[in-house]
């Protein structure tokens, strides 16, 4: 206790019912000035009682923020998490190594249980491998509706969120998990990952959402871009076969057209009717050049 900012007290007592054994009393400036900052620091970061209160007679879970350095309390909040989904998963798998780690764990599995039993509603996106689309494959075969899984696949280059090494998980848009990949090497999940930030905070959430139909939408029109590129492609290469087509016909038709002219008046008449069906032909594909 500091009184007047003048002198200080303090007493340690195990029990309420004894009498104080120990007192300490202060009236050095310096030290009343410490605890007093000690004071107002430990005040400012405290809640006031009132609110508390509020928070307890109406069951509001308090919003936290939380910087996570055990592995394998992230590896458990991960996994209750996707249990305790009753709407929504919203998940960021950065790397095929990531993936493998993750589908060990029996996330996949815990998918599918989600979309069987609650109708859950799963947005993923993951790096683009035949192994993680075969995966991808069986797990839709859970979705009886075709509606309930959306899939986009992140190409594995220097600017997208594979090289960002996070993975990021979002439930029910409620709580999110953001993991640090710090050794994509390692086999176990445990191993692979760093730190972790936990959040039930409505800001913090929203930000992560935020963050999740940003990069959706970008890996949208990475693939639609993709598409064009490849029917651009498409386009030049019969572009390509096609003037490659005539130059080929081109070569043998001129001799052909010069021959039947020269042999026409040299053979007889039933004879002509057929060089004339040879000539006419000639000419029809030498006008298509």
């Amino acid at each position: 206790e500091v009184c007047d900012e003048k002198e200080y007290v303090a007493s340690t007592r195990l029990n309420k019912a004894e009498p104080i054994q120990q007192l300490i009393y202060s009236n050095v400036k310096e030290f009343i000035e410490q605890n007093h900052y000690l004071f107002e620091t430990l005040w400012n970061k405290s809640m006031p009682a009132e609110l508390k209160i509020r928070e307890i007679e109406e069951g509001i879970e308090p919003d936290v923020i939380e910087v996570i350095n055990n592995p394998s309390k992230s590896k458990d909040l991960f996994l209750s998490f996707l249990e305790s989904a009753t709407k929504e998963i919203l998940v960021i798998i950065p790397s095929y190594n990531q993936f493998v780690r993750i589908e060990k764990m029996g996330v996949i599995e815990l998918a599918k249980k989600a979309i069987v039993v609650h109708n859950i509603r799963v947005k993923m996106m993951v790096p683009s491998h035949k192994s993680i689309e075969q995966t991808i494959i069986h797990l839709k075969q859970n979705d009886h509706n075709n509606d309930n899984i959306d899939i986009r696949y992140i190409e594995q280059t220097g600017t997208n969120t594979a090289e960002n090494k996070t993975t990021i998980l979002i439930v029910d848009r409620k709580v999110s998990l953001v993991i640090e990949l710090k050794d994509d090497y390692k086999e176990v999940f445990e191993e692979a990952i760093g730190f972790s930030i936990y959040s039930n905070s409505q800001t913090a959430v929203s930000s992560y959402v935020a963050i999740f139909n940003n990069l959706w939408v970008q890996t949208e029109l990475y693939q639609q871009l993709k598409e064009s590129h490849k029917r651009l492609k498409l386009q030049e290469m019969q572009k390509e076969f096609i003037n490659i087509a005539a130059h080929e016909l081109r070569t043998p038709i001129q001799p052909i057209l010069g021959l039947s002219e020269i042999i026409r008046p040299k053979v007889n008449a039933e004879d002509r009717e057929y060089v004339d069906v040879i000539v006419r032909n000639a000419k029809r594909l030498h006008r298509l050049n």
